[in-house]
């Protein structure tokens, strides 16, 4: 396994590997698969690609027959020494490019995509209003955050909804994002934004939204919101 623990994302990263590893413990525990237990190495690369390359040859010398990676920006890096080496990869990336079998038949996405979220979003959006929709999408300024935004556009065009999105990357290291919220407010876009789903991660690194007590969610688009009027029900 290919975790982040220390790097951007760790605060997530962490509880997510452990979860796997506990997971992986109680089905050696119940005997694991067919009589066969799972002997699983876990490994911090600190969301760093580079390392993550490494790793993976690391674990191919070993002689892993399954990889599981964590973020898009290594999960793409790696796909197509993954193809390549026909070993099954999974991660915690829902990036569209890694659902095409053509391009990457061992990478298994095991969520809907960013991009099918977004669609999702822009269909409601456009049907629940009756006027042009002003959109302001907050994403993360990381290889995850943007993955959705030209299926997005796409998407717009395509189905010719009545949408105007603007994208607000969220930099590394604010803060708060008081100021880039206003920015969309400013432009005519209806934001809302709640101050528990807008602070960093406990590691100071921003790109997490706080959904409760002790839980992160790690999204690319942080708000999907669209401007009045709304339609009365």
């Amino acid at each position: 396994m290919i975790a982040d623990l220390t790097g951007a994302t760790g605060d997530v990263g962490t509880p997510y590997n452990d979860g796997m590893l506990g997971y992986i413990d109680w089905i050696n525990g119940e005997g694991g698969i067919e009589g066969r237990e799972i002997d699983a190495t876990s490994k911090d690369y600190a969301y760093d690609v580079p390392t993550a390359e490494r790793l993976y040859k690391e674990y191919l010398n070993e002689g892993a027959v399954a990889i599981r990676g964590w973020g898009t920006g290594d999960s793409e890096a790696l796909s197509g020494k993954v193809t390549q080496d026909e070993i099954p990869f999974m991660s915690a990336s829902y990036a569209e490019a890694l659902t095409d079998p053509a391009q990457a038949p061992y990478n298994f996405v095991v969520a809907p995509t960013y991009s099918d979220r977004a669609r999702v979003g822009l269909n409601w959006i456009d049907e629940d209003s009756d006027a042009t929709a002003e959109v302001a999408f907050f994403h993360n300024d990381s290889p995850f955050g943007p993955a959705p935004l030209a299926d997005a556009e796409a998407r717009i065009e395509e189905k010719g909804l009545d949408i105007n999105m603007v994208a607000y990357p969220m930099p590394a290291g604010a803060a708060n994002y008081v100021g880039l919220l206003a920015r969309g407010e400013v432009a005519g876009r209806e934001v809302r934004p709640d101050p528990e789903r807008v602070q960093p991660g406990r590691h100071g690194r921003q790109g997490h939204r706080r959904t409760g007590p002790g839980h992160a969610d790690r999204v690319p688009e942080l708000v999907l919101r669209r401007a009045l009027p709304r339609r009365r029900r």
